[in-house]
């Protein structure tokens, strides 16, 4: 099933891929047997290099502060299997912008300019991810939506413009998370807070924000 999911992801995803635009949507529709299903289009202007990846269980989480504060990393092991895909273009590691895992959690980037504000992390924080490693982190810890809403906020997202090389344009994203049964949030930054709002509608699209 995971294959055929994110089968379908990539395809609609190639084929929107030549139209010279920034907007995207994702969308969800439950059937009324209770199946869900999570689509996306991407209609991009710029060439990505996209990677679609298969991440087994076990594999290695990076959470990191940005270095100049010298803040210890911690390295996790995933406890579920998920393929995603990343930006070929950006140097280092895989930020994966969209991607399911087993459990049938799902994750969704949508470009979220002249909105989007990451949060400050201060030297007395203990929780802390990259918005570029914050996809890997979801699909690799979390089974469901109803996890995410407890245990995300203990964490600031960050990103340093510094520490990127490889992007056209800096990730100014926001997130819709979905889970095989159904249940969906958005998650976006604005000034400097993390903000989680129900899905009801089942759409995202770019700018503006959610609410």
């Amino acid at each position: 099933m995971i294959k055929k999911m994110v089968a379908a992801s990539v395809s609609a995803t190639l084929a929107f891929a030549p139209f010279a635009s920034n907007a995207c949507t994702a969308v969800n529709i439950v059937a009324k047997d209770g199946s869900v299903v999570a689509g996306r289009t991407m209609e991009w202007a710029f060439d990505m290099k996209w990677q679609l990846t298969a991440n087994p269980k076990g594999t290695t989480i990076n959470l990191s502060a940005p270095t100049s504060l010298k803040l210890p990393a911690t390295n996790l092991s995933s406890k579920y299997a998920f393929a995603a895909i990343a930006p070929g273009v950006l140097a280092g590691p895989p930020a994966y912008l969209e991607g399911q895992n087993e459990a049938g959690l799902g994750i969704s980037g949508n470009f979220l300019p002249g909105f989007t504000e990451y949060q400050t992390v201060t030297p007395q924080d203990k929780n802390y991810v990259s918005i570029l490693n914050l996809g890997g982190f979801i699909l690799g810890m979390f089974g469901s939506v109803k996890e995410l809403r407890n245990e995300l906020p203990k964490y600031k997202v960050w990103f340093d413009p510094s520490e990127v090389k490889g992007l056209p344009t800096p990730p100014w994203l926001h997130l819709v998370l979905t889970d095989r049964g159904g249940d969906s949030i958005v998650v976006e930054f604005v000034k400097g807070q993390m903000m989680i709002h129900n899905n009801i509608a089942g759409v995202l699209t770019n700018a503006p924000t959610y609410d």
